[in-house]
Order: structure tokens, then C-alpha cells, then sequence
């Protein structure tokens, strides 16, 4: 039957609200989680709906709804909230304010729109623009207050920016916007000239005199088109919701036309160990001292990189869209001190899987969709998945490509975040405009073995391809040397600065130029050699050379869903452990879900258990999986010979 669903459909999952639901109705506990009411309805409310069906008015309404009903909001909205609105034109009844939100969507996303709003977040929002294909992006706010950062909100927003979404109050957290923070949203939507839409759904349980943001805004807005609210009565009422909405068409007459690109998504964001971060929390949201390790890590000094001097630049003259900044090969970029930017893994559920290793309890978890990486952590993203993290809210965005493992590095005199790449290969791409007071479009730093290179990207959508291959043993005692790997980098659109770690001075600038791509050495064997050279573009840098086959991307959907949350382990918990999950589906009598499973402990050199898949997995391809996997494991460092004999 899977076949017959679309792909946006595969995605979709029960709400992690509903989920806990049904687990305290199983269980006989008291729900927190889901705001059911068992209050009475109002005896006019049911006499009037009786009476409804004694008059036989069962029969289609207008499509905008009943007018006295829109002349009622009309009413509402002009008392409380300071609003005119034309009932005839102005004003639709939709069943709730998620059909309400679901219309509007619908009447004003095009392809390539994104829409920016605040986490935690009501996951209803989030989950319908991913069902339409369109981007959210997420500013973080922080407890115990619930701040934003409007660096980071302005950062957010883009010329594809085409709604900025506001719940207040707030669900789940409670939190209630004030006049200052609605005025710079304000402020901000008028500047990039897209729409502001609130949920206010939870209005009338203010307690200390607060009023509601269209409240707010009235004073401000000068174009009162631009802002849709999404309004419904005190959600512990049992009376149905009542919603209003301007008109989606008069709304979005002065919408920017939208510029078609590359779509991401979201879901309600999950920590490994910890419950999520939707309405399911209630409105606590994130204790204190929680939001304190997942927001901003403090700053950690590492060994100084090494200064930039001269420039070693690509013959062959740059295009015009590819020019790097004056001088860009010479002058030292200016790195701004400060803690590390967050690191959010959004790949969509069913679209990726991300591995966290832990080393209180030597095994490797998964981490769920938003789940937060911090300095130190160490990823791995297993075949036949790509991985995208995304750094300091759509600054920067990393792709893990299948079979990479990787560990993200604290902050140090060379970068504010980075990476050390084991094996596999990664995708760095700059998506915002540098800031004037910057040089560089986005900077990070890498490692491979123990060498430290600093990259920066110097141009807007500037995109830079790095793989690094191990070298495979042939033997337990053979030793390669400082041959253990052989590494590229690839400039597949702008230009890319490199800090050379071993030319003392020395800087080089690789430039993608159309249909090819500057081309940089990274091994060990190429450093007297250093040089950027042309070459074709690798398929594994188009997104269209990315794409699994049909028969893969099946194959990637049954293996992933092993791995999906069931019910909750000890104490509510959500951690789901890799190793107990791959060693069992090492078995599987589907080919390819095994070798999946094998690659997977290869990538996270899990060498116990590939040498165990020897002996368990069923299929040849399983097997010889296995047998690369500790070939090339086997000489990253001294002693895994002995290691690798005694587990054998």
C-alpha cells in the first residue's frame, strides 16, 4: 500500500502530543501533555445546535461562512482587538484555526517560500509547511523569559522569507510577546515586505493584564493588509473555535514574487534523553538549566591557527558571479570573538539519520529532527542517508553525505565552530550575506588526523565539497605511515580561502567556475605540491547526483523505521540506542537493510560488532560490507591490529 502514497505523505508522523496521550490513557495516568477539556458545554451552546437540527440546516453555508457570524467577528475584532474589517471581504469562518492556518498557507506559499518563527514552537505550524514542501527556519528563544535574539530573528529573514509566524501567548511556553519585540517583527516585515501571521489562540488566559499582539501592532501598523491573526476563543472552553482571518487574496497582493530554491523541513524538535520540544511540554518548555547546555556553549580556547600571508591563486581568471573580495588571498579575515554558533540537525524525519556517540554509556543514539549537536559531540551519518546541519540559524548549512562521521569542534582563535572529519564526505555552504563589519561569508575550522586548516567562504552562496577516504590495510601489522587517508577539497560555486597547515604563510583561494570546480589536494603525500587545479564537478555536489535510486530510497525508509520511537523507555526517556538496534537488523534476512545495518557500525567503528556481522549476516554484500569496514579502520590508529586479533 506504501507505494501508492506520496512522498511528502512518508514523512508525516502522529503528533508526539497525541502520542503521550494514548501512553496516559493506557496507563491510567493524568494528562498534562494535551489540553482535553471535561468541562460541560454551555447550555446555549447546545440548545442552539439541537435547534440547528430541528431547522434542517444541514445544508451547504456560504463558502466564507454564515454573515451573521462574520458580522459577530467583525464586532469582536473591532471591541477587543482594534481591528476593522469588512464581514463581505475581510473575514472567513474556517473549521478552527488550524483549518485557518492550513488556508492560508495554501492561498500564499509558493515553491521556495520560507517561513521564519520562534522555538519551541506549536508543532500543527511546522508540520503543514512541511506537508506543502516549504522551509521553516527557527529563532531560538530562551528561558527563563523567553528572549529572541534579533541578530538572529534578522538573519532569519531573507528575500525568500514569505511569512513570519507568531504564536502569542505562546504554546507551549506561555510566553506573551510585548510592545518592543512586536515592533522590531513589525519593523522587519515592513523591511523585507512580507506577511506577519498570528496565533492568538490562547489570548483570553492572560493573568497579569497583558493584550494580545494585533493589540500591540495597531498603533504601528501602517499596512494593516500584511498581517493576518488567527483568533479563537480560550482553548480550555469547550465552545467550538470561531476563527477569523483578513482575506488571504487581499493579504498577499504585495507579496515579492517568490525565487525558487532548495526546500529544507522541520518537525517538532527532538533531544536524544530528553522529552520534545512541542505543546507536549506543557508551558514550561526546556527547564533553565537545560536550555543553558543546548543554546550557547561557553567559549573554548584551542591553539592559535596559523596566520595567512601571501596568496597561491588559480590561474585561469574568475567569473564575475565568482569573484572573491579584494585582496582575499592576502589579508587575515576578521574572526568576532564569541560562543559558538548552535548546530541544529534538520534533515526531515524518514529523510536522514544522525548518530550521537556518548561516551558515559559507549554506545551511539539517534538524533532526532532539530536535536541540537554540541562542541565535542561526535555524528555519523550512515548510508544511504545525507544529514543537514544547520549552523547559527541558516548562516551556514552542512551536509553529511552518506557514511560520514564527524566531530564538531569547540571554538578557538581560528573559527567559531568547525569540524573534524573522520571519513566520509561533507557539504559547506554560505547562504546569508556577511555582515560590512565581516570579511568572510562564513568561517569554520577543519581537522583531519591531527592537521588543522582554516576555510572560509568568502562569497553569498558560495559551496565547498571536502571528502576524506582512508586508506585500507591489508594486513595486522602493516602500517601506512602518515598515508592513512587521502582528502580533496572542491570549490563548487564562488570561492573558498585555505589556510595551509604545513606552508607556514601560505594561503590559497579555490574558485568554482560554471560546469567546473577549483580542486585542492588535501593528503598527506600532496603538501609539497600544493595547487588548486580545474576539474569536472563531482556528481556527489549536485543535488541531482545525490538523489538514491528508487529501489535505495525504499530500502532506506524500511531500514530507518527500525530505528523510529515506540514506547517510552525507563522514566519516559526517548534514547534510542544504535548498537542494540544494528546488531539485531545485522540478520535481516533483506539483503540491503543488512548491509545497511553493517555499513552503519562501519561508519561509527564499531570493529566488536563488524567482526560478529561476519559470522551473523545472512547475505554476501553484508559480509564484504564488513570486511572493508575493518580494512579500513584497521590502521587509523596503533593498536587496533591487536584489538582487531583478540576480537577475532
Amino acid at each position: 500500500m506504501s507505494r501508492f502514497l506520496s512522498r511528502r505523505i512518508l514523512d508525516q508522523q502522529q503528533s508526539a502530543i497525541r502520542k503521550y496521550s494514548a501512553w496516559v490513557q493506557r496507563i491510567g495516568g493524568v494528562n498534562l501533555s494535551q489540553g482535553v477539556c471535561d468541562q460541560p458545554a454551555p447550555d446555549a451552546l447546545k440548545q442552539a445546535a439541537k435547534q440547528a437540527i430541528d431547522d434542517d440546516k444541514s445544508m451547504y453555508t456560504h463558502m466564507q461562512g454564515i454573515h451573521s457570524v462574520r458580522e459577530a467577528i467583525a464586532e469582536k475584532l473591532k471591541k477587543f482587538n482594534h481591528i476593522t474589517a469588512d464581514p463581505e471581504t475581510e473575514i472567513a469562518v474556517t473549521i478552527g484555526s488550524a483549518g485557518a492556518f492550513a488556508s492560508l498557507c495554501e492561498a500564499t506559499l509558493d515553491p521556495g517560500d520560507n517561513v521564519v518563527t520562534f522555538s519551541p514552537y506549536y508543532s500543527y505550524h511546522t508540520n503543514f509547511i512541511k506537508l506543502l514542501g516549504n522551509e521553516t527556519r527557527f529563532v531560538e528563544m530562551q528561558p527563563p523569559q523567553w528572549q529572541f535574539d534579533r541578530d538572529e530573528l534578522s538573519r532569519a529573514v531573507d528575500g525568500n522569507t514569505k511569512m513570519l509566524l507568531v504564536c502569542t501567548p505562546s504554546n507551549p511556553t506561555g510566553k506573551v510577546f510585548d510592545r518592543e519585540e512586536l515592533e522590531f517583527i513589525i519593523d522587519l516585515a515592513a523591511k523585507h515586505d512580507c506577511l506577519i501571521v498570528t496565533d492568538e489562540g490562547l489570548i483570553r488566559a492572560l493573568f497579569n493584564g497583558g493584550s494580545s499582539s494585533t493589540q500591540h501592532a495597531e498603533t504601528k501598523t501602517t499596512q494593516p493588509g500584511n498581517q493576518l491573526a488567527l483568533n479563537q476563543p480560550n482553548k480550555t472552553s469547550p465552545a467550538s473555535k470561531t476563527t477569523a482571518s483578513k482575506s488571504a487574496a487581499n493579504a498577499s497582493k504585495s507579496a515579492k514574487p517568490s525565487i525558487p530554491r532548495k526546500t529544507g523541513g522541520a518537525f517538532p524538535p527532538f533531544e536524544d534523553r530528553k522529552p520534545p520540544l512541542d505543546a507536549g511540554e506543557g508551558a514550561g518548555g526546556k527547564s533553565a538549566k537545560q536550555a543553558k547546555i543546548i543554546g550557547k556553549e561557553p567559549p573554548v580556547k584551542l591553539p592559535d591557527a596559523k596566520t595567512p600571508g601571501t596568496a597561491k591563486v588559480a590561474a585561469k581568471k574568475p567569473t564575475k558571479q565568482s569573484i572573491p573580495p579584494k585582496n582575499a588571498g592576502k589579508r587575515k579575515p576578521k574572526i568576532i570573538a564569541g560562543p559558538a554558533p548552535l548546530i541544529k540537525y534538520v534533515s526531515p524525519v524518514r529523510h536522514g539519520l544522525l548518530f550521537r556517540h556518548s561516551a558515559k554509556h559507549k554506545d551511539w543514539f539517534v538524533v532526532q529532527s532539530q536535536g541540537v549537536v554540541k562542541p565535542n559531540d561526535r555524528i555519523a551519518s550512515p548510508e544511504p542517508f545525507d544529514a543537514t546541519l544547520d549552523v547559527g540559524s541558516g548562516r551556514c548549512r552542512v551536509t553529511l553525505l552518506p557514511g560520514t562521521s564527524v566531530r564538531s569542534l569547540p571554538p578557538s582563535a581560528a573559527a567559531k565552530f568547525g569540524f573534524e572529519i573522520l571519513h566520509g564526505r561533507v557539504i559547506i555552504r554560505c547562504d546569508s550575506e556577511p555582515k560590512p563589519e565581516e570579511v568572510e561569508g562564513a568561517t569554520l575550522e577543519l581537522q583531519v588526523r591531527g592537521e588543522v586548516w582554516r576555510i572560509d567562504l568568502l562569497t553569498r552562496k558560495t559551496v565547498c565539497g571536502i571528502t576524506i577516504r582512508p586508506n585500507a590495510s591489508n594486513g595486522f601489522e602493516v602500517s601506512l605511515g602518515k598515508e592513512t587517508y587521502t582528502g580533496e577539497l572542491f570549490a563548487a560555486s564562488g570561492s573558498v580561502r585555505v589556510a595551509n597547515p604545513n606552508q607556514k604563510g601560505d594561503v590559497i583561494v579555490v574558485t568554482g567556475r560554471g560546469k567546473e570546480c577549483g580542486r585542492l589536494s588535501l593528503s598527506p603525500g600532496d603538501r609539497s605540491k600544493v595547487s588548486v587545479t580545474q576539474s569536472a564537478m563531482p556528481s556527489w555536489l549536485t543535488p541531482a547526483g545525490r538523489v538514491p535510486g528508487e529501489q535505495t530510497r525504499r530500502d532506506g525508509l524500511l531500514y530507518i523505521k527500525e530505528f523510529e520511537i515506540g514506547d517510552p523507555g525507563p522514566a519516559g526517556t526517548v534514547r534510542i540506542s544504535m548498537l542494540d538496534n544494528v546488531t539485531a537488523i545485522v540478520k535481516d534476512r533483506r539483503a540491503r537493510v543488512s548491509e545497511f545495518a553493517v555499513r552503519t557500525l562501519a561508519v561509527t567503528e564499531s570493529y566488536a560488532d563488524l567482526v560478529r556481522s561476519l559470522d551473523r549476516a545472512q547475505h554476501e554484500d553484508a559480509r564484504k560490507a564488513a570486511f572493508d569496514g575493518l580494512r579500513k579502520w584497521l590502521p587509523a590508529a596503533p593498536g587496533n591490529g591487536k584489538l582487531l586479533k583478540a576480537a577475532l
